[in-house]
């Protein structure tokens, strides 16, 4: 594992938590990610694959507490597809991103904390609209942990019934998974403003990108007087 560098430090704030590296925080971008591929999973989630810019796809998946998440990440895209439907013809969108991914990056690390929990055949199909988890109650502390939290990386943040919103932020990243899951109340994932997710009680949002020396940010606004649980989870 890669050493912390001393420039990034975490900080606490009233209306939330973060981390920030001062040398590489960059301004948000505007341009709305575009939808590559979707499929839904026979428990009701739904997974997404989408491109924040030329080779930059990252996997996300919208699910109700306490199905299981897809045992994807640290996989890449087209694998991920085809693990999710047992299926090698990979939509042409999504085929073309994955080229300009594999031309985007170096070999990385094995993704550490990518765990099987089974899997069986998916539909598949284009993306059309948004995802949003339905609200089916709240999300226990340790079914969150499990999933999202236990793992070993370069760095990691697990906030448990957080209120107010949360943010983290780093450059020179290789890997990172992410995932919020409200316990009361709706809350927003907002990603570098180009991927923004509402997700209510009961209902959870996760997705992880591989690449090489990439900046990271993710938000959960809309929280006041709201409660979630936040993991970020990177390596570098």
């Amino acid at each position: 594992m890669k050493r912390i560098v001393p420039g990034v430090m975490m900080m606490v704030l009233a209306a939330g938590c973060g981390i920030e590296d001062a040398a590489t925080t960059t301004e948000k971008t505007e341009t709305p990610a575009s939808v590559l591929a979707r499929v839904e999973r026979d428990n009701g989630n739904v997974v997404e694959f989408l491109e924040l810019a030329d080779g930059e796809v990252m996997v996300m998946e919208a699910g109700v507490y306490p199905n299981p998440p897809a045992a994807i990440d640290g996989i890449g895209p087209a694998a991920a597809w085809s693990k999710l439907t047992g299926r090698s013809d990979v939509p042409q969108a999504l085929g073309i991103a994955q080229q300009r991914y594999e031309l985007m990056r170096t070999p990385p690390r094995d993704a550490e904390g990518a765990t099987e929990r089974g899997e069986s055949i998916f539909k598949d199909g284009l993306a059309a609209g948004s995802t949003s988890a339905a609200a089916y109650g709240p999300c226990d502390i340790t079914w969150f942990q499990d999933n999202f939290c236990n793992a070993a990386y370069d760095w990691k943040m697990c906030l448990t019934n957080w209120g107010g919103g949360a943010y983290a932020q780093r450059g020179g990243v290789d890997y990172h998974k992410t995932a919020v899951c409200p316990t009361s109340g709706n809350v927003t994932l907002n990603i570098r403003d180009q991927v923004i997710r509402n997700v209510g009680a009961g209902g959870y949002l996760w997705y992880y990108r591989s690449g090489t020396n990439f900046d990271f940010r993710a938000d959960v606004d809309n929280a006041s007087g709201d409660t979630f649980h936040f993991a970020v989870n990177l390596n570098y």
